[in-house]
Parts: structure tokens; C-alpha cells; sequence
């Protein structure tokens, strides 16, 4: 079978329908897809600008080289420039980034020229790689699962040196080739970008019968359009859309001055009625929501009152609710509290931005940082790091924290915490080929440089030191072979270790992983932060301890936040929580910490 999914409704197993969506921030980034391949079966939530596309075809002047090679180098090049335009533009860097290419050979190219831009750009290397979020380069066969909030999307296939078109497009040419394509193109949270040599009508299904190709064809012509697919269909079903009540409060609000729309969305779920803003006819100042078909629809009280209503916020909608009853009752007075309504949104949205708000003066009530008995303002100036040794950043709330469930405080004689610090290696540059090529003294100076990060680090998970040798040859990225070569030569200086949820930490000679009572918290700058999964479970078992002398009991969510919080760590995420519940197992496990009566976690004398 094409597929797991066609193996089970081949054994006439039983089944259902995932019917709502909310991977995509923006509905053109899945209208094609629920079109094209689900029969807008999909019930995806409108958006609150949802008369234009986040789906953008770039035409690239490219060639693509058919035979051995199989890329498109002036694509990739394209590619490449963009995530280098984002990585150093501040209103896009915060966007995570992930590229897909038809085949692993355009995913090759575009995978070294990043690597060599991130040698010459040690910025971009960071943001690239480095990030919550990293970027992924992948092609449509291996990038199931996987989202980002930006997709570069490399088409490759094109005109070849002599002009001519090929209709061989690889995977797509094959029986639920377009399984393939809904794959790639569903993957952004906000934008998708096609960067394409080809153009829809060099496309030509009468040279191939491939379903797969023919909807390449359309989607390519729907993101060459800059317009949502089937805003013309559904303007007209609009049109012809009548509804007593909505037809009313339609009349009232126009009669103030303002434009509605009605059934806003592209799938079945809709909002009733849009107002559209006077000075940005692209967006929406107010969805309004009644109680007809579309809310009965809804199968639970939550979808209706809490899901739906929630999912639409997030998006940017302003949503109010207009109840048949209350519109019968009396009209004109909700009608007043609409227009209130649409007059607070347009007060809201014409508020003016900061400039700069990373450069405003912070309001006197900024929050503050907290230990114990000593309050020390929010700096405005960079931190020293030997000021950051005394300081616990408590996270910032709009009113003073409630004590929290449970604890009990001591107050004593705070220790000082030690700030993780990267080690500082001399940088030669060397290719990735010459770096796994032994000579002469190469094997001697990475075991030098493993050796002085050990000391500094340790303990220190093995990514991370990997991490640290190969870049300080300007190598921004492990590969496979590379990975081989460093594990290699792990192996052969017999360094003490200890296994963390498949993950190897290394240790210094002189640290016991039984004894070790030690600590460090994030710091700044950015490299003085590491990822959960990069700290020993040791080290936040000793923070749970620490925390515990400090609170004396505690539940164990609130013994968890104030460990993570002298570690520099404010958000609590699954890995992050993880990490803590191992710590306290393994605190309790050697026998340092003990549940009371209550259920509370204390310390064992």
C-alpha cells in the first residue's frame, strides 16, 4: 500500500475524521489544501485580514540541471538569501524558518551554501541554528511532521539549459504523489514562500496523467495569484447568503458608516459578519457571531462558549456575540452596544506603537528582581556577571505574586550561584573534509581542545561538546561523519560518563557524579544559556535541594518553578518540567529529600 492509512481502510478498520484545524495563524496557508485534497471537509478558523494571502510566489531566473545533478543552484541561492535577509531583519528574525525542496539533491545544495554562509556570518549561524526553533531543510519525502512559522519552499524543477521542461517531478509522479505535495505545502504557521524557476503554464497535464502534477500545477497558480484561493467563489456565495437577523444588524451598523461582510471564512466554519475597518479595507475591526446553523452546529458547550471563541482571539479577532432573543427584544440597544464595540476596536487599533520599545524608558512600576529580603531594581544597563551571581530572576507579573500553595519560607543567609560560562577555544578554520581527514597533529589539537572545554564545562553533554570543538574550526554544523570522528575520539580518551535519557555527559576527573552538589545558572549573554536537554540532571536535582532550603516545604509544581528559577530558567516548558521531575526523583532517590504528610517535598536532615 501508498501508505499506513491505506493498509488500515483496507482491513475495513474503524474511522473518523480530525475535522478542525489550527496549525496555520493565517487560513490561506491551509485554504488550498482543504480545497484541493480534502474536499473543504477541514473546518479552518477565518482570519481577521483574510482578503489577502500569506502564500507568495518569488520567480527565480534559475536552470534546472537535469541528469546526475538534479538542482537548481540559482534557487537555492535565492533560498539563501532570503533566510540571510531574515536572520538581519528585526521585524522577521523572530519568525522560525524552515525550507523544503522536491528532491534530497536541492536539499543538499541549499544545506552547504547555508553552511558557508554561516562560516563568513557567525550572526546567522546563531539564528539558524542555534535557536528555540532551528531551521530545517528537508525534502517533501522526509518533512512529515515537522511546521514552522515561515516556509521557504523550493520548487527547483524547471527549464533546462536548452529551454525544454521535463514533466518528471520526481515523487509527485507516482501514486499518491499528491500526498506528497499537501505534505509540504501545509507546514507554515504564518507565511509560505515558493521560490520557482517554473512557471503554472510550462506545466502541461496533457504530456502527464499524475494527479500529483496537476496539483502542483493549481498550487502554483494559487500562489502566483496573491489572492486567497476561492475569495471569487465565496464573494459571490456571500452575496447570495440572506439571513433575517444578520440582514438587520448588517442594515444598522451600515447605516453608521460601515461596511460589513458576511460569512467570512473559506471552509465551513464561518463568523457571521465582519466589519470591515474604513482606513485598512484588508482587515476586519469586529467579528460579530450569532446564534443560528453555525452555532448549533457546534457539538459541545465548550467548542461553542470557550474553543472557538479563543482559537478566534489568538488570531487577532475582536469577537462579540449578538443573541436572537436579545435582538427581538430590543434592537436599538444592541445596536448601540455594536457601534460602542466597533468604536473601541478602531480607538484600539489606532493606538500609536512605540518606535522602539526596546529603547523606552521602563515605567517606574518595573518589575523587579527578588531574593529573599533584597530587592534590587530592574537594571537599564547590561549586567556584569559578577552582579548576576546574586540575582534570581522571579518571572514578571501584572500584579504582586500570591504566595504560593502551600510553601512555607526561611528566610537565612542566601549561598551564591555559580554562572554557567562557555569556554573561550582559539578559532582555525578548517573545511568539514579536512577536519575528519587525519595528519599529523590534528587528532592531538581536538583532544587539546576537548580537554580544555571538559575543564571549563563539565559536566557537559556531548552535543554540546561536540558542539563547541567543531565550531571553534568555523564549522558550523555536525554531520554525520563528523559526529563519527568526535565520538571516535571520545571513545578513546576513556572520559567518565553518565547516561540521561540517551544522552551522554561527560565529566571531569576530578567530579564524582554521586557526590557532585554543584550548580550553575543561565546567564547572559546568549551563549551563557543552555537548552534543558543540555543540563545534567545532577545539577537541577542540586537546585531542587537548594530551593528546598529556602522554602523548607513545598508542593512539588512550586518546588519545580523556584528550582528552574535559580537556574536562570523562567519558562516552563514539557522538557523543562521534565527535567525537574527527574531531579526530584533522583534527589529522593539518594535519600536527600522526602515527601511529609501533607505531600509536600522537604528536606531530609
Amino acid at each position: 500500500m501508498e501508505s499506513i492509512l491505506d493498509d488500515c481502510l483496507a482491513l475495513n478498520m474503524p474511522q473518523t475524521h480530525l475535522l478542525w484545524h489550527y496549525r496555520s495563524r493565517h487560513e490561506s496557508l491551509i485554504a488550498f489544501s482543504n480545497i484541493q485534497f480534502y474536499e473543504n471537509k477541514l473546518y479552518t478558523f477565518p482570519s481577521v485580514n483574510d482578503r489577502e494571502s500569506h502564500v507568495h510566489l518569488v520567480h527565480v531566473d534559475g536552470v534546472f540541471e537535469r541528469g546526475g545533478k538534479r538542482i537548481n543552484r540559482a534557487e537555492a541561492e535565492a533560498v539563501v538569501e532570503e533566510l540571510k535577509r531574515r536572520c538581519h531583519d528585526p521585524a522577521c528574525a523572530d519568525r522560525s524558518v524552515g525550507v523544503v525542496t522536491f528532491n534530497i539533491s536541492q536539499q543538499n545544495l541549499i544545506d552547504d551554501l547555508l553552511t558557508e554562509a554561516c562560516v563568513l556570518d557567525p550572526e546567522l549561524d546563531e539564528w539558524a541554528y542555534h535557536s528555540k526553533e532551528p531551521i530545517f531543510i528537508k525534502n517533501l519525502e522526509n518533512v512529515q511532521g515537522d511546521e514552522r512559522d515561515v516556509i521557504l519552499f523550493s520548487i527547483g524543477y524547471g527549464p533546462d539549459k536548452d529551454g525544454k521542461v521535463s514533466m518528471n517531478f520526481g515523487p509527485l509522479n507516482r501514486e499518491g504523489g499528491w500526498r506528497r505535495l499537501n505534505v509540504a505545502v501545509s507546514r507554515a504557521r504564518y507565511e509560505m514562500i515558493v521560490f520557482a524557476t517554473l512557471t503554472p503554464d510550462q506545466i502541461d497535464l496533457s504530456r502527464t496523467s499524475a494527479a500529483g502534477v496537476a496539483a502542483l500545477k493549481e498550487f502554483m497558480q494559487f500562489a502566483a495569484s496573491n489572492q486567497l484561493y476561492g475569495t471569487e467563489e465565496s464573494a459571490v456565495s456571500r452575496s447570495k447568503t440572506t439571513d433575517g437577523i444578520a440582514d438587520a444588524i448588517c442594515s444598522a451598523i451600515k447605516e453608521q458608516g460601515y461596511e460589513t461582510d458576511r460569512s467570512i471564512g473559506e471552509s465551513a466554519y464561518k463568523i457571521d459578519i465582519g466589519v470591515v475597518d474604513p482606513k485598512d479595507p484588508e482587515k476586519y475591526l469586529l467579528g460579530i457571531l450569532l446564534d443560528g446553523a453555525g452555532y448549533g452546529a457546534a457539538k459541545t458547550t465548550r467548542d461553542r462558549e470557550i474553543a472557538q471563541i479563543n482559537v478566534l482571539k489568538d488570531l487577532g479577532w475582536r469577537i462579540t456575540r449578538v443573541w436572537t432573543m436579545d435582538w427581538w427584544d430590543n434592537s436599538k440597544r444592541e445596536t448601540a452596544r455594536l457601534l460602542n464595540e466597533i468604536r473601541n476596536a478602531e480607538t484600539e487599533t489606532r493606538k500609536e506603537k512605540p518606535e522602539n520599545p526596546e529603547t523606552e524608558p521602563l515605567p517606574t512600576d518595573a518589575p523587579v528582581y527578588q531574593q529573599n529580603t533584597k530587592t534590587i531594581p530592574t537594571p537599564q544597563t547590561e549586567l556584569q556577571p559578577e552582579q548576576i551571581e546574586f540575582m534570581i530572576e522571579e518571572p514578571a507579573e501584572p500584579e504582586p505574586a500570591a504566595p504560593l500553595k502551600g510553601l512555607v519560607m526561611a528566610v537565612k543567609e542566601e549561598k551564591p550561584i555559580s554562572v554557567y560560562r562557555p569556554v573561550n577555544l582559539r578559532t582555525n578554520y578548517m573545511t568539514p573534509e579536512d577536519f575528519i581527514t587525519p595528519y599529523s597533529g590534528h587528532k592531538t589539537e581536538v583532544i587539546g581542545k576537548v580537554l580544555t572545554t571538559i575543564v571549563a564545562e563539565a559536566p557537559i553533554s556531548e552535543n554540546l561538546l561536540m558542539r563547541r570543538v567543531v565550531q571553534s574550526y568555523g564549522i558550523s554544523r555536525s554531520g554525520s561523519r563528523i559526529q563519527m570522528f568526535m565520538r571516535g575520539i571520545f571513545r578513546s580518551m576513556g572520559m567518565k560518563a553518565t547516561i540521561q535519557n540517551g544522552e551522554r555527559f561527560y565529566w571531569s576527573s576530578q567530579q564524582d557524579p554521586a557526590t557532585y552538589r554543584d550548580f550553575r545558572a543561565n546567564g547572559d549573554p546568549a551563549e551563557s544559556k543552555r537548552d534543558a536537554k543540555e543540563i545534567p540532571v545532577q545539577e537541577a536535582a542540586n537546585a531542587v535541594c537548594r530551593a528546598l532550603e529556602n522554602l523548607v516545604s513545598a508542593p512539588e509544581e512550586d518546588l519545580i518553578r523556584a528550582a528552574a528559577n535559580l537556574m536562570g530558567i523562567s519558562r516552563l516548558g514539557n522538557t523543562v518540567y521534565n527535567l525537574f521531575l527527574d531531579a526530584i526523583n533522583l534527589a529522593q532517590k539518594e535519600n536527600r529529600i522526602s515527601k511529609s504528610d501533607n505531600g509536600n517535598w522537604v528536606l531530609n536532615e
